[in-house]
């Protein structure tokens, strides 16, 4: 379920970038720090404040993209875990009528 918007995202968000300075709306990037975070990393590559703008979009946009799969997935197994939790209460229920003295 999560593998089409892990491939989907990847391309579009890795081409934005890309597009943003192919159309001139940001610098090209010239060195890419690592370990360092979205926003802080896209400003120093290029010194460019368009680069967080298009940081934020990128953020945006993958947050579009994947919110539909995750409430997908919590529809679908949010029902199975509250199953699992009331089986597991009938479970603690009956170890407590065991009195076992551990």
């Amino acid at each position: 379920m999560f593998f089409i918007p892990f491939v989907i995202c990847g391309g579009i968000i890795g081409s934005l970038g890309g597009w943003a300075m192919y159309l001139g709306i940001m610098k090209c990037s010239t060195f890419t720090p690592p370990y360092v975070g979205v926003f802080l990393e896209g400003f120093l590559t290029n010194m460019d404040p368009m680069s967080i703008v298009v940081n934020a979009v990128q953020l945006i946009l993958s947050i579009l993209i994947w919110y539909p799969f995750v409430k997908s997935y919590e529809k679908t197994y949010g029902n199975k875990e509250e199953e699992t939790n009331a089986i597991s209460a009938e479970d603690a229920a009956i170890l407590d009528d065991l009195d076992l003295d551990f």
